[in-house]
Formats: C-alpha cells, sequence, structure tokens
C-alpha cells in the first residue's frame, strides 16, 4: 500500500500533498469546510510549497477550489470525484492489508495463471 501511496501521490506530488489529501478526507468525513490556509498548515511545509502541490492536486483533478459563500476573500479546497475515490482506495486497501487472515497469516489474493 505504501508504495501505492508512494506512486500515486508522494512521488507524484510530495509528502505534503498527502497530507493534503488526508486532511481533505477527514474534513469532508466531518462535514466540514476547508480553507486554503488550514491545508497550508496541514501540509507541514512552507506556503509556497504548499501552494504548488496544491496546484498540482487541482491540475490532477484530486481537488478543486470553490469560493467561500461566507468570505469572499477565501476559497475553500474540496476532494473532486476522483480525489475521494482514490484516497478511498488507498485508505481501505491499507486497512485491508493490515487485517490478519485466518491463521494469522494474511492470504495472497494473486491469482495463478496455469
Amino acid at each position: 500500500m505504501r508504495r501505492q501511496r508512494d506512486v500515486l501521490v508522494k512521488d507524484m506530488f510530495g509528502e505534503p500533498a498527502w497530507d493534503m489529501l488526508l486532511e481533505l478526507f477527514i474534513a469532508e468525513a466531518e462535514g466540514r469546510p476547508t480553507p486554503v490556509k488550514n491545508l497550508c498548515l496541514a501540509a507541514c511545509a512552507s506556503v509556497s510549497t504548499a501552494l504548488r502541490r496544491l496546484d498540482c492536486l487541482v491540475e490532477a483533478g484530486l481537488v478543486g477550489k470553490v469560493d467561500d459563500a461566507t468570505d469572499a476573500r477565501r476559497s475553500l479546497i474540496q476532494l473532486t470525484d476522483r480525489g475521494m475515490g482514490v484516497m478511498t482506495m488507498l485508505l481501505q486497501y491499507e486497512v485491508f492489508e493490515r487485517l490478519p487472515a485466518e491463521g494469522g497469516h494474511r492470504q495472497s489474493h494473486h491469482v495463478s495463471q496455469k
């Protein structure tokens, strides 16, 4: 899973992007808006680095910007349907990979080709 995550997110955008995607996923689950400023803080990176990563995530179609209806000076960031799908898949896979199978060993899900 970590390798898949790294290929899809970290290698593509860097660790701050993964932190942003996790923050957005949690915010979505909690039903709370995510202003750009909060997302930059979640990235644990400089503002300029966080904004560059955010632009990459927007270009990749994983997140989108919307105007804040309560404050015209700021934008809110949210996962797109694609971003939500990717995060759901990655997190489900991560949980599945950590679950022990019957007998305490995880079974291989590879189908042998004969």
